[in-house]
């Protein structure tokens, strides 16, 4: 999970460590992803999430990350503190 340089309190990092597990169940079982592109994949995935949640704590991460990793959307991906 790539969160382990993100500042938040412990709720907040078991909501996105929650929403992550359970977006990636739901990527993983749908999408075909080739094994060596798997880190990259789940990189990209917590980098979506985190920018979901800056943008929106209360947002719905699971689906909102699903639909943004299956478009491509690296706009919601916040790099520089991830």
């Amino acid at each position: 999970m790539p969160f382990g340089s993100l500042v938040a309190d412990p709720e907040a990092l078991a909501l996105l460590s929650a929403a992550f597990d359970a977006a990636w169940v739901e990527i993983d079982r749908a999408e075909l992803i080739d094994p060596l592109a798997q880190s990259a994949a789940r990189e990209r995935l917590g980098y979506i999430i985190v920018g979901i949640w800056r943008a929106n704590p209360d947002a719905p991460l699971v689906e909102l990350a699903v639909k943004a990793f299956r478009a491509g959307d690296a706009s919601k991906a916040d790099r520089q503190d991830a």
